[in-house]
């Protein structure tokens, strides 16, 4: 891919992201009901980039050391998220 059509490609992506706010926007209130969906829509969406990206590149290195490191990433992430319930 040029550099050209990547930025294309990059800047077509990022101009979703804008879409989604002004149809939030435009929606205001009544989009409430479509929070759950719209939600395990974005975690699965993370999910599969973690599978299909992520993980692969993880299994490159097989060192105890890096295996360690990665395994206490993800408890630390894992940590993280589940902190984040206490939050009001």
């Amino acid at each position: 891919m040029t550099k050209t059509r990547a930025l294309l490609v990059n800047f077509l992506s990022a101009l979703t992201a804008v879409l989604g706010v002004v149809f939030a926007l435009i929606l205001g209130n009544t989009s409430e009901s479509l929070v759950p969906a719209v939600t395990a829509f974005a975690a699965g969406s993370f999910l599969y980039i973690a599978g299909s990206d992520l993980v692969p590149e993880l299994h490159r290195v097989t060192s105890i050391r890096n295996s360690l490191i990665q395994f206490i990433a993800i408890i630390i992430g894992a940590g993280s998220m589940w902190l984040l319930l206490f939050i009001k």
